[in-house]
């Protein structure tokens, strides 16, 4: 099925809902939802995630297990209270999934300066409960090409979601879904973070230069910004993943932004409390760090993109 009304329209003509009033908006549910008891008003969105599951590579939706049981729900006589099964992440062991990013990138389209710009997302998550777990489930299933894996910084319940290179709309689309997710569920994200891989086509630098000139600038916004407003960016203050470190030849993998090759680079010290709009005006202005020199204009450049 592709049509969303299609399924509505199932939903209603096996009993599962009703339709509400024409004053109202969503649908009545007839048997129980979540746990939640009958008569309870759903919209059609959660209904659809709820009973059906998506197929990407046939961009169908297909009846799931939660309709099964409704439909068993409705010939049971008794009506006897029956728990909906709860989805469950599919994670692997840390990095073990390919990452596809050079396939990824060759379906983004360049912008109109001709220079091809990525951007990677890995979206930490402390711990789950069953039910937000079942909830995460759903979102996924509505957002971009990504692999779920457990981390040692987490807990046994918690995921990293990494998703595959993005073009700047549907990053910024992936990450306010992300977000608007973590705070509507009151998601435990202790201790995380939401690392940024951002790349460009046209780089001139070797990674070796690149780190340094990265570490240039996190001396550069360590000197012009307060902690107050570090945190207002970013997130989170600099820490042992993610250090602004004072060394310009500084290697060492923890800190706020690394080379990943000569035509990315990660930034480490975001989380998901970041400003995305501030951070996404420091991307560009530290695109610089591929092409030039770390000079005064530089510093100036970067001091005004974080102002």
């Amino acid at each position: 099925m592709k049509s969303k009304n299609t399924i509505i329209r199932k939903l209603i003509a096996k009993g599962i809902i009703k339709e509400s009033s024409n004053y109202e908006t969503g649908y009545y549910a007839q048997v129980p939802v979540n746990t939640r008891p009958v008569g309870r008003k759903f919209s059609k969105g959660y209904l659809i995630s709820y009973f059906t599951s998506f197929n990407y590579s046939t961009e169908e939706y297909s009846f799931n297990t939660n309709y099964t049981i409704a439909l068993d729900f409705l010939n049971n006589t008794t009506r006897e209270t029956i728990t909906p099964v709860l989805k469950k992440l599919h994670k692997m062991s840390y990095q073990s999934q390919a990452r596809n990013v050079e396939q990824a990138i060759s379906r983004i389209q360049a912008d109109n300066d001709n220079v091809k710009r990525t951007f990677g997302l890995e979206w930490e998550i402390y711990s789950l409960t069953a039910q937000q777990e079942h909830n995460l489930c759903n979102l996924l299933e509505t957002l971009p090409a990504h692999c779920t894996e457990s981390d040692g910084s987490l807990s046994s319940s918690g995921v990293e979601i990494v998703f595959e290179p993005m073009n700047k709309t549907t990053f910024l689309s992936v990450w306010n879904k992300l977000k608007e997710f973590t705070n509507q569920h009151n998601i435990d994200m202790n201790g995380t973070g939401a690392h940024i891989t951002y790349g460009v086509s046209n780089s001139t630098v070797e990674q070796s230069d690149l780190n340094i000139r990265l570490n240039r600038i996190g001396t550069a916004i360590h000197s012009v910004l307060q902690q107050s407003e570090i945190r207002e960016i970013f997130g989170r203050l600099p820490n042992n993943y993610a250090a602004l470190t004072l060394n310009v030849t500084d290697t060492n993998k923890y800190r706020f932004a690394k080379a990943r090759n000569a035509n990315c680079f990660e930034l480490r010290l975001v989380n998901h409390a970041a400003n995305i709009t501030k951070v996404m005006t420091l991307l560009s202005a530290m695109e610089l760090a591929f092409n030039s020199r770390f000079g005064k204009e530089s510093f100036i450049a970067i001091a005004n993109a974080v102002a």
